[in-house]
């Protein structure tokens, strides 16, 4: 798995250098935030924010949460 993740990285990264846009898009329960009984308890972590938010500063980055 580690091969094809630093594979996957190394393309993202080729693809930036070359000017291209990135979105970086991530699911919600499950993945931010641990599964939990009632939607309204499911909160992102202050540390995940502060990287996301980071994230979407970054010049042709677009970061995207999804959730079912």
């Amino acid at each position: 798995m580690t091969d094809e993740i630093n594979q996957a990285l190394d393309r993202l990264l080729t693809a930036y250098r070359a000017g291209r846009t990135l979105a970086l898009l991530a699911d919600y329960d499950g993945t931010l935030v641990p599964i939990v009984e009632h939607p309204r308890l499911a909160v992102v972590a202050p540390d995940t924010r502060d990287v996301l938010k980071n994230l979407a500063t970054v010049p042709r980055v677009v970061v995207g949460i999804v959730s079912g």
